[in-house]
């Protein structure tokens, strides 16, 4: 257990993704890689829906 007194609370690993964030100044955070798996899942979303329309225009030119 790395927590201890005077330390910033080391939060065991559970379902709210917090996490020590280790600086010059510690401090509890959550989430992360938010921001990254936002942009991902954006980028994604939107080239899935770029390759149905391909798709849908190779099936109708057949």
């Amino acid at each position: 257990n790395p927590n201890g007194e005077g330390l910033v609370e080391w939060p065991s690993y559970n379902l709210n993704e917090e996490y020590l964030q280790i600086n010059l100044k510690q401090k509890k955070a959550r989430k992360l890689k938010e921001k990254k798996v936002e942009f991902w899942r954006k980028v994604m979303l939107e080239k899935t829906k770029i390759k149905k329309v391909e798709n849908k225009r190779v099936y109708l030119e057949l």
